[in-house]
């Protein structure tokens, strides 16, 4: 549901995309229906370029400043993100009290014709309200700052292609990774040389350092935490699983061989998991893992030919 409550003539339909109202409905329902989620993957979407830099049709701030012209941005899903973590972008809502999210703003500062439109999860309502030029103004000089935060994510860093190791064919595998790019390093390698100065290059890095730390937390916490039984096994999974594969034991054989092993080696409260465990194993072995069950790269070729035998 939509609801005017006062926003000065015009605007209302200027916070509407009429390039595409199919795009632009649906966005709106994603975004009604998804806010929660938004926030509560705040992290992973400020560290993610897809993510932070995902467009809204809905979504920019449009402001006519005396003696500059305009200003006028699109706001993308980072930028949202920031601009409520930092409050610029946050108001009550003067229905229910509560905290609503503005997604749009804009006006004139000359003629105090301002306006902004916000988001109130609590009465799943869309606020287009009246601001003042004051208000207008410091949101304007915030949103500012908030704009300049994507180059720290993204402009500062490059896509380039490499190689990675694999433990198959010649031992490379083409891979992707991001580096600092020129612009940034050359600035700072120079200060050092030529001004003895390190203070650039020393916060370059503890940025690098602290992105990269960031992203292995957020890797680390989506693989959730180890299993302990697995844990508790890894050098019998480790040996029953190399077994198959240097003996080039085929399906039958290696569940035949498993089933005996489980029967001579564990408690009978363990057998049943340990042996699901290995068999959910050895189906998931693949050129990328083998390496884990001391296995060389000619071993499980020759074990893959019987295994893939019908």
């Amino acid at each position: 549901m939509i609801r005017n409550t006062g926003a000065p003539r015009g605007y209302l339909s200027a916070t509407i995309d009429t390039t595409d109202s199919g795009t632009h409905i649906h966005q709106t329902r994603l975004f009604e229906d998804n806010i929660a989620l938004l926030l509560q993957q705040k992290e992973q979407i400020l560290m993610t370029p897809e993510y932070f830099l995902s467009p809204l049709s809905f979504c920019y701030a449009s402001v006519g400043v005396p003696g500059f012209g305009s200003i006028s941005a699109a706001l993308r899903l980072g930028h949202l993100l920031f601009g409520w973590e930092q409050g610029i972008l946050i108001n009550q809502c003067n229905h229910c009290q509560g905290q609503a999210y503005i997604v749009a703003f804009g006006g004139n500062l000359k003629s105090s014709s301002c306006w902004y439109r916000m988001w109130c999860q609590n009465c799943r309502l869309w606020l287009h309200l009246p601001a003042t030029k004051e208000t207008t103004r410091k949101r304007t000089d915030s949103i500012k700052e908030v704009l300049r935060k994507s180059p720290e994510y993204f402009e500062e860093l490059e896509q380039y292609a490499t190689y990675g190791f694999s433990w198959s064919g010649d031992g490379l595998m083409p891979a992707t990774k991001s580096r600092l790019t020129t612009r940034m390093l050359f600035p700072a390698v120079l200060g050092v040389y030529e001004l003895n100065k390190i203070e650039l290059l020393r916060d370059l890095y503890l940025w690098a350092h602290k992105r990269s730390a960031d992203r292995y937390a957020a890797v680390r916490h989506s693989l959730g935490e180890p299993d302990p039984f697995r844990l508790k096994h890894r050098d019998a999974l480790r040996q029953v699983i190399g077994t198959i594969v240097r003996e080039k034991l085929d399906r039958a054989a290696a569940f035949k061989y498993l089933e005996t092993w489980t029967a001579e080696n564990l408690a009978e409260d363990e057998r049943d998991e340990f042996q699901r465990v290995s068999e959910d194993e050895i189906l998931a072995l693949h050129e990328g893992n083998f390496a884990r069950y001391q296995v060389r790269p000619s071993e499980f070729e020759a074990w893959r030919v019987v295994w893939d035998r019908k």
